[in-house]
């Protein structure tokens, strides 16, 4: 049986741009640096020649929801590679929880980042009612995006 979720990996174009949001904004810590092209870590994912840069994330004191940002440079990024969209299969975004979005918000725009709208109270947004609905009272939530364009969410709650 799952017990956690213990990473989300994220292909990134340039690993130390993604780092500086990740890390500088954010407020994740690196866990691991690791470069690998070795044949046995290419065999255990099925792309023979594999050979990338990981960065491991983690928020200090927790185990589990950390977040990789890849950089392969075999097999190569495809240069028009872009990130899911509403309607595409796959992940569309990553959300982390924060403890004030308020000032979270402020640091994004100082930083450059885009932001879809302000922190928005969720349950004063789309449908009303519904299954949990009430479990949304007291969510605010926003979207931006990371430098190479990914969906993040960001929830207070």
């Amino acid at each position: 049986m799952v017990s956690e979720v213990y990473h989300v990996s994220i292909n990134v174009r340039d690993i130390d741009k993604s780092l500086a949001f990740y890390r500088d904004i954010l407020g994740f810590k690196v866990w691991s640096d690791v470069e690998t092209s070795s044949k046995e870590v290419g065999d255990w994912l099925g792309v023979p020649g594999a050979h990338s840069r990981s960065l491991m994330l983690h928020k200090e004191g927790k185990d589990s929801g950390k977040v990789e940002l890849m950089q392969w440079f075999s097999p190569p990024l495809k240069p028009d590679a872009k990130p899911q969209r509403f309607g595409d299969i796959g992940i569309l975004c990553v959300s982390f929880a924060v403890t004030d979005i308020e000032e979270m918000y402020k640091k994004l725009v100082e930083n450059g980042v885009k932001v879809i709208h302000p922190p928005t109270k969720i349950s004063e947004i789309g449908e009303k009612g519904g299954v949990g609905a009430e479990k949304l009272k007291d969510v605010y939530g926003l979207i931006c995006f990371d430098p190479d364009g990914i969906m993040v969410e960001l929830i207070q709650y």
